[in-house]
């Protein structure tokens, strides 16, 4: 099997964004860090407004640590944002919102997922090999489709009797 190595980088994760912030603002400011791999600011799936969070990838630990160290609870953009290591999710499921109706509530009544953060490297297979049914022809609606009545269903073939 061929396996293509995928190296690791740093993400961060960046919380209690301005609803104002963009990408170009949030590449501006780390990259005073260090050399920015990428940057997102994840949606709200329902009405596609920001979420207030963002995840940045560095591609050198040392410059993530001192990121953090710099602007962990900073007024940034008017928000006293946060900034540390991005954390693999834990548990299942997917969100939800929140409980009551969303909003309100101090920082640390709140659960925020997090981007997985990855360690090592990781191996990924280049291509996958798929074993496909032979197809049949289905009857029209109504009809039977030849089970108990002694006909079985005639395979596709490229042209019309």
């Amino acid at each position: 099997m061929t396996c293509l190595k995928l190296s690791t980088l740093m993400t961060l994760y960046v919380g209690n964004l301005s609803f104002d912030a963009e990408q170009e603002d949030l590449r501006h400011l780390f990259t005073e860090y260090g050399e920015v791999k990428s940057c997102s600011l994840p949606l709200d799936r329902e009405t596609g407004r920001k979420r207030g969070f963002a995840f940045v990838e560095l591609v050198n630990e040392a410059d993530e640590q001192k990121a953090i160290d710099d602007l962990q609870d900073v007024e940034w953009m008017g928000r006293m944002i946060r900034v540390n290591k991005a954390e693999p999710r834990t548990g299942g499921g997917g969100g939800g919102g929140r409980p009551g109706g969303g909003g309100g509530g101090s920082p640390s009544s709140r659960v925020i997922t997090q981007a997985p953060r990855f360690t090592g490297e990781v191996e990924v297979p280049l291509a996958v090999t798929f074993k496909m049914a032979p197809c049949v022809r289905r009857p029209p609606r109504g009809e039977p489709a030849g089970r108990g009545t002694g006909r079985t269903p005639e395979p596709l073939t490229g042209g019309s009797p």
